[in-house]
């Protein structure tokens, strides 16, 4: 017998209306904290390793080990966090405000070689562009068809 939750978990991302999920992230080395210095500053502005250690000791905060040091993914810490506050969201606008500003970030990031001087359109990811693209006019469309409460 086919257990259609995991089935339809496994295929969402195969959904044709939905590419936020295609939308590359940064490297893993651009995404990778190691360390409670860095873990610290990166959370909460400024090195505080004790106050890190107990945050993660504390809470469910998603931590790994890589040998005898700490580390977090800023990606996945970002996700934790919205999860966190999309219970507080008084409605389902706000969460469509956040992700249009995400959105329209990474759309701008995507643009950037254009400013390098010498660059050309053919240093454009234009899959994740068209991605973005289709994601923006989702969010838009989602946030001006009809009032939410």
């Amino acid at each position: 017998m086919k257990d259609d939750n995991h089935n339809a978990a496994t295929h969402r991302l195969d959904d044709p209306h939905d590419y936020f999920h295609y939308i590359e992230v940064p490297p893993i080395s651009q995404d990778l904290v190691v360390g409670a210095n860095d873990g610290s500053a990166y959370l909460f502005g400024e090195p505080d390793p004790r106050r890190f250690y107990h945050l993660a000791e504390t809470s469910r905060l998603p931590t790994a080990r890589l040998g005898s040091k700490i580390a977090i993914q800023k990606s996945v810490i970002r996700a934790f966090l919205w999860e966190q506050q999309n219970r507080s969201f008084a409605n389902d606008n706000v969460e469509a405000l956040i992700r249009l500003r995400l959105l329209l970030l990474k759309f701008l990031e995507l643009f950037r070689p254009m400013e390098v001087q010498g660059s050309t359109a053919h240093d454009l990811d234009y899959v994740q562009l068209a991605y973005t693209a289709l994601e923006l006019s989702k969010i838009i469309r989602s946030l001006t068809d009809k009032p939410k409460r």
